[in-house]
């Protein structure tokens, strides 16, 4: 095989590798990347070895989920905006189990308790196109629609409290990744997986999706996102409220029987530490990522 035949074969080799990286950042300097990679390879070469393969395929992925360089700020901005993601994702599955649960109601009760998820549905995507503040407006109109409980939904209430910060802080118009919006699908199947193994339906971010979205935020805020320390105290948060508030909602009626409106035990004072170890592994590493 010629020289030129073999360069076109690992440049068709590269460029396959290559497509880790998005599409938009391909067009800007794919090329200009390909053009360093041949060059460096030495004559006859026709396959990128284990190493730089495994190389590209990373830095494609840490460009393609937003992991690039960035201040403390942005950290604690774009973190909040995938934590607000991960609560509306949960609230979102449990809609669709509400839903599912009340199918058997009259057509105006199924109505009533199916209108959190179109609702659910627009905020969420509100929230990945970059309009914070029209998905602060809907998490509001989702914090009221009737869907089965008794009590405020901390879930979308803390959500709100994040869009609502993140608005008036002018720092609502930053759009999030697409595969961020993995969260919702993967939390949908938890809600019904749970159910399937056990007959009864539990919120995930206690049982399931808290304690692994804890060991990950973690692992890789420390490595290398300190954004996701900043997103999973979120759902410490909504676990802490969850535990501790017990607040009739406004269309819902009243709380359980015999529940105090107050109730502080030892895991509220446990998930409020996990909430500030979290940010700060997130904004310690932030700094430091930024000096880099």
């Amino acid at each position: 095989m010629s020289t030129s035949a073999e360069t076109e074969v690992l440049a068709r080799r590269y460029r396959a590798l290559l497509r880790a990286y998005p599409k938009a950042w391909r067009e800007q300097r794919g090329d200009e990347l390909l053009g360093t990679l041949l060059d460096a390879a030495e004559p006859g070469r026709r396959r990128p070895n284990v190493r730089e393969s495994a190389s590209i395929v990373v830095q494609g992925l840490r460009e393609r989920l937003g992991l690039r360089r960035r201040s403390p700020g942005a950290v604690w901005s774009e973190g909040l905006r995938i934590g607000a993601l991960l609560v509306l994702g949960e609230a979102f599955a449990e809609a669709l189990v509400v839903l599912y649960e009340n199918m058997d109601q009259p057509a105006h009760a199924a109505a009533w308790y199916g209108a959190a998820v179109p609702v659910g549905g627009a905020a969420i995507a509100a929230l990945v196109m970059g309009r914070t503040v029209v998905a602060a407006v809907l998490t509001g109109v989702w914090a009221v629609v009737p869907a089965g409980h008794g009590e405020l939904p901390w879930t979308v209430m803390t959500a709100l409290l994040v869009l609502t910060a993140l608005s008036l802080a002018d720092r609502g118009r930053q759009r999030i990744s697409a595969v961020w919006l993995g969260v919702v699908p993967v939390t949908v199947l938890l809600w019904f997986g749970y159910h399937l193994l056990t007959g009864e339906f539990f919120r995930p971010a206690g049982v399931l999706l808290y304690p692994f979205a804890l060991l990950l935020a973690v692992t890789a805020g420390v490595l290398a996102d300190p954004r996701l320390p900043v997103a999973v105290a979120c759902l410490s948060v909504v676990v802490m409220l969850d535990s501790t508030l017990h607040v009739a909602g406004p269309l819902y009626g009243s709380a359980a029987q015999g529940v105090p409106p107050v109730d502080l035990r030892p895991q509220t004072t446990v998930f409020a530490a996990i909430t500030v170890v979290l940010l700060t592994i997130g904004h310690l590493r932030a700094r430091r990522l930024a000096r880099i």
